[in-house]
């Protein structure tokens, strides 16, 4: 169904950077007043660009098990938790066009990594890691890859 390919793109110092930097701008967030009249951020779409974007719709709906919130010809949206989704855009209709290096990581966070490790391997996803602790960041997680070259994580935090 998917290519399988598995090889490690990033070291762990790569990896920790991320995490500390999604872990920061998050603390930075949550912790800042509203300025003025300011209304709440309520939830967050990452929007992802795709060549082929049937391919990436049934991965996001078969390997991830997602379903879609929103729904056009050209942009299919997914709830990947409450206040979290992935937005999936045809580059030909899209605000920018797709890039050979892909500058975000979809990162998603779950109880149990290895599961979804299973998963992703039985359907012949693009693995690029396999599940590792990290001792630095306090997590467990692997690397894969989307039909569009994206990077995504499963990761799961550790004693807290």
């Amino acid at each position: 169904m998917f290519k399988k390919r598995q090889e490690n793109l990033g070291g762990p110092t790569v990896r920790s950077f991320v995490l500390i930097s999604i872990l920061l701008a998050g603390q930075a967030l949550s912790s800042s007043p509203l300025q003025g009249n300011q209304a709440a951020i309520r939830s967050q779409v990452t929007f992802l660009y795709y060549e082929d974007l049937p391919e990436a719709i049934r991965f996001y709906e078969q390997a991830l098990g997602l379903q879609a919130s929103f729904s056009l010809e050209w942009v299919k949206i997914f709830q990947v938790a409450d206040g979290a989704s992935v937005g999936l855009v045809d580059i030909r209709r899209g605000h920018f066009k797709q890039a050979e290096t892909k500058g975000v990581m979809l990162s998603l966070v779950t109880d149990d990594v290895d599961p979804w490790y299973a998963r992703l391997k039985g359907l012949d996803a693009k693995l690029l890691s396999s599940p590792k602790d990290s001792p630095q960041t306090g997590t467990r997680g692997f690397l894969f890859q989307d039909p569009g070259g994206y990077t995504l994580e499963f990761f799961q935090w550790l004693e807290r």
